[in-house]
């Protein structure tokens, strides 16, 4: 019986008293209840332990682990390590999930033996993230869904659906796939990418549901600055991995499908710093945007993309309006 299959839901914490309340929340309304919610309070110097002690007295399925600051990875793989369900749900603690989401996944895991699952996630802000939550969505209509295997998910990843499936934010994965798999602790960003682009390199079977399901909140909080970020390369390091492991393969393509994801990132970081006016981010930046135009990939890439980097870094002027242009383009 599909009901007898147990989710952990893993939610890693840091200074989030704002929002773990109305996260939890989102897990008690669920119309499945066959769930555990695994807390892992990764050092908050706010009330956030506090308010996951009291929901956690309240309800006996959450329980709550406390641990020095070592990042979210770490967090989440803790969170791995004492789950005890045959699924595990990973939700960020600013995040919530619609009631239906456990009982759509649930129905269409069983049906289809899937091993990863992923929805359709809304960018909202605070205000309107409780009516989308409580939306009922269900409209007398028949899951719109795809199942995905082998060959053709590891396309969905390298090239249909790469932006849906860049987070771990919503996805659930059968627990017994991850026994040997944990999120790299030494990442600063694009952790859960490449746990995914692992996963997925196994072969397995996807169900994408064309549902909003997860609401990922906006706030300023949830912004971070690529400078922030960039000490020895490792807001790069994920795209660079899968770039390199993917050509090592002979899969030349796959790869220039990362190559294009890292030029961008880089532009989007260079942005940002000349934004902040920090020059000694955008030295850094220059610096490494040079090494990547000597890469053989670069040369691959299309010319479009060539020039729009080349102009970000050496006449950022005419990178702007090239930018505005790509981005209609993009939309249409």
């Amino acid at each position: 019986m599909a009901h007898d299959i147990k989710i952990s839901v893993i939610i890693p914490v840091y200074n989030s008293e704002l929002y773990i309340g109305q996260c939890i929340e989102s897990v008690i309304r669920q119309t499945y209840s066959n769930w555990e919610i695994i807390v892992v309070d990764d050092g908050s110097a706010d009330r956030s332990n506090e308010i996951c002690s009291k929901l956690s007295a309240a309800d006996g399925r959450i329980r709550v682990f406390s641990q020095e600051h070592r990042g979210v990875s770490a967090a989440r793989n803790r969170g791995i390590e004492e789950a005890a369900g045959e699924f595990l749900l990973f939700l960020d603690s600013d995040d919530l999930i619609h009631r239906l989401l456990m009982e759509n996944y649930i129905y269409l895991a069983a049906k289809h033996c899937a091993d990863l699952l992923l929805c359709n996630y809304r960018r909202v802000t605070s205000r309107q993230i409780e009516e989308e939550v409580n939306r009922d969505h269900r409209n007398g209509r028949e899951l719109r869904y795809r199942v995905g295997t082998g060959k053709e998910a590891e396309k969905w990843f390298h090239e249909k659906y790469t932006r849906q499936l860049a987070a771990i934010g919503g996805k659930m994965v059968r627990k017994s796939l991850l026994a040997a798999m944990r999120f790299d602790e030494t990442l600063k960003k694009g952790e859960d990418t490449l746990l995914l682009y692992t996963l997925i390199s196994r072969r397995i079977r996807i169900v994408y549901l064309f549902c909003d399901r997860y609401y990922y909140r906006s706030h300023s909080n949830n912004t971070v600055s690529c400078s922030d970020i960039m000490g020895n390369d490792q807001y790069f390091m994920c795209s660079r991995k899968i770039r390199d492991q993917e050509l090592k393969k002979g899969r030349v393509l796959f790869s220039l499908t990362w190559e294009r994801i890292l030029l961008v990132q880089m532009e989007d970081c260079y942005r940002s710093a000349r934004i902040r006016n920090d020059f000694r981010a955008c030295r850094r930046l220059k610096r490494s945007a040079h090494k990547e135009m000597a890469h053989l990939l670069y040369r691959k890439v299309d010319m479009w993309d060539r020039l729009m980097f080349a102009s970000c870094f050496y006449c950022y002027p005419l990178f702007i309006p090239m930018r505005k242009t790509a981005m209609i383009l993009w939309r249409n």
